[in-house]
């Protein structure tokens, strides 16, 4: 009697549940969501290139250094790619997605050219880009407030007839640097807060001026000692 009567209730525990008998089916679709993922990506992947190229001046056509490099969709959505030149104007871009593109050059903060229609294919794209710039300009001061030196920070098409003076608050000249001092391109000058006779000037209000051809360019300089 016994017997007879724990047959059927052996053969319902050892019955698979519906989860098991479902188990099979759900990892064959977790592993072939996984392949999908994981084909798309190598495929994201492959379609990604690398942009590369120089920036020079128009002009003289010279390498610009420090120039921002910024990519655009050609409706001007940002693409979220940029670069900075180099010392030998030169950039590149790693990971950009196949497509068309509109490069920005930027020089000290302010547009000055554009490259429109720049194509990026899945390998490495080059390209060259000229803009105009202006004949000089004289960066920030930094550090400013200074209180050991100061670095000036020039971008010149042309060296021939530029002068770098410091003026102290009476207008007095202080300290000077010829054309053959500066070069072309970008380039910087310390000054060690003497003046031209190696004297220490004393804290205050000081004024630097850049003289290219008939332009000048000036900026403040603040002295703490």
């Amino acid at each position: 009697m016994g017997g007879k009567c724990d047959g059927p209730r052996e053969a319902a525990r050892s019955a698979p549940s519906p989860a098991a008998r479902h188990a099979p089916i759900r990892n064959t679709l977790f592993a072939i969501v996984f392949a999908v993922l994981a084909l798309c990506s190598h495929a994201i992947v492959a379609f990604a290139g690398t942009l590369c190229g120089t920036v020079r001046d128009a002009v003289t056509h010279v390498s610009v250094e420090g120039a921002g490099v910024v990519l655009f969709l050609s409706d001007g959505t940002h693409a979220g790619f940029g670069a900075v030149t180099d010392a030998q104007g030169s950039f590149c871009i790693a990971g950009v997605p196949a497509g068309t593109y509109d490069l920005q050059i930027l020089v000290d903060d302010y547009a000055t050219g554009y490259l429109r229609g720049v194509e990026v294919t899945d390998s490495s794209t080059d390209v060259d880009a000229e803009i105009g710039l202006p004949p000089a300009a004289l960066l920030l001061p930094r550090p400013n407030p200074a209180t050991d030196f100061v670095r000036f920070v020039i971008r010149l098409s042309t060296a021939d007839a530029t002068r770098l003076e410091i003026f102290d608050p009476t207008g007095r000249f202080v300290r000077g640097w010829q054309a053959d001092e500066l070069r072309a391109g970008l380039t910087s000058v310390n000054w060690d807060l003497r003046d031209a006779l190696g004297r220490r000037v004393p804290a205050g209000w000081f004024l630097a001026r850049l003289s290219v051809g008939g332009r000048t360019y000036t900026r403040p300089v603040v002295l703490v000692r």
